[in-house]
């Protein structure tokens, strides 16, 4: 959505930590392991990043198909209307560029059954 605001947290998906830790005050990052069963799916889902330049640092960030599938996954009950309602936001702004079959990729991966099920009903 282009908002840059320094958000409450940030989740960083990578091979090998799992964690939530404190930056300042009241601000975290999140670690993140993909993984389904014993299996590490981080490769597998690199291809479904975008790289973007900031300053001298290029970062890799998810597109928007995996975006709101990942925000799907394990919502919190507390900010879920509010995801639903920015999910709504961003599928209405890009109707004609979101790609189903990148949901489909995403699908075969074995990671984010129970998102689509969620971003179904919305």
């Amino acid at each position: 959505m282009l908002n840059y605001d320094i958000p409450q947290e940030i989740e960083i998906i990578n091979p090998f930590k799992q964690s939530k830790e404190s930056v300042l005050s009241g601000k975290f990052i999140k670690f993140k392991k993909y993984t389904s069963g014993e299996n590490n799916l981080f490769k597998k889902m690199k291809k479904f990043t975008n790289k973007i330049k900031i300053g001298t640092c290029t970062l890799q960030i998810s597109n928007i198909e995996n975006s709101i599938l990942e925000s799907l996954y394990n919502p919190d009950y507390l900010t879920a209307n509010y995801h639903q309602e920015l999910i709504k936001k961003l599928l209405r702004k890009h109707k004609k560029t979101f790609n189903f079959k990148m949901v489909e990729e995403i699908m075969k991966t074995g990671k984010h059954h129970s998102s689509i099920n969620r971003l179904y009903k919305i």
